[in-house]
């Protein structure tokens, strides 16, 4: 009897990783790796509507942050990248995804052949044909501002931040850091190639996924590059304002530190 439960058991969960796979139409050569993103700052988990203090003493509270990624691609350890796809139940078709922590999506999976990587790499950012093009012309998510569009400037924020810092007043101030234009997109190689056959491997087993879990510390995003940290306030009342940037001297600054502030966590095993 209990082989007989064990035989039907398998022969269910058997059942239901063929449906998965006829439902993403994965073939034998591919698997499925899922991203997630986590919000922090330093080594503690963000919390939006949470206050906390910034590298440079100042408090801040964020209720609102997103990014774009897309342009994901596999590097085997000799450099060569592998193309990637879209899930057939994933809305982004287009190969980019939104990220947004208010709304709870923090993580997206595609599919690729199976074998050994070093790394996985991708863009923050809105390809160049999608950025400029007529909104509504876009595919998913891309079609619509989503509150990451400049009707006024040259196409999509490729990340956001809104929140209050009480920096400037004890009543609080209202901050929006966005980070776009084609010049500032931010791109991300997590692994060194030269160290890749020290590393441990990004496996890719056919009908199965690997979860791979990146960091975002909001911490890095505001220690600058020269080791300085980013303030709200004003030096000069002719400077540009640091708690609304839409471009300029200040969205250089934060793109510079963007490059420190995302770190890949763990790799897991295929499931």
């Amino acid at each position: 009897m209990k082989n007989l439960f064990q035989f039907t058991i398998a022969t269910i969960f058997t059942l239901l990783i063929g449906c998965e796979q006829k439902k993403e139409n994965l073939d034998p050569s591919e698997g499925i790796i899922e991203v997630v993103f986590n919000a922090k700052t330093g080594t503690t988990p963000l919390v939006l509507g949470q206050e906390f203090t910034t590298p440079n003493g100042e408090k801040l509270k964020i209720s609102d942050f997103k990014f774009f990624v897309s342009e994901v691609k596999m590097a085997k350890t000799d450099a060569s990248e592998v193309d990637t796809k879209a899930l057939a139940s994933d809305s982004a078709q287009s190969g980019v995804w939104l990220i947004n922590f208010a709304s709870g999506q923090k993580s997206f999976k595609f599919k690729t052949n199976v074998g050994e990587y070093a790394d996985l790499r991708f863009s923050i950012s809105v390809p160049a044909k999608y950025n400029l093009a007529e909104i509504s012309k876009n595919p998913y998510p891309i079609n619509n501002r989503q509150g990451m569009y400049w009707s006024w400037n040259s196409g999509f924020k490729f990340i956001v931040i809104n929140g209050i810092t009480t920096a400037t007043t004890s009543t609080g101030s209202n901050v929006h850091l966005s980070i776009g234009l084609t010049s500032n997109r931010m791109d991300y190689n997590f692994r060194s190639l030269l160290l890749a056959a020290q590393r441990s491997k990004i496996n890719v087993v056919a009908g199965k996924t690997t979860t791979i879990q990146f960091d975002y510390d909001i911490n890095g995003l505001l220690t600058n590059l020269n080791g300085s940290n980013y303030s709200f306030v004003k030096v000069l009342p002719s400077d540009p304002d640091p708690m609304q940037v839409h471009g300029g001297y200040w969205m250089t600054v934060l793109k510079a530190n963007s490059a420190q502030a995302l770190n890949m966590g763990s790799i897991s095993d295929p499931q």
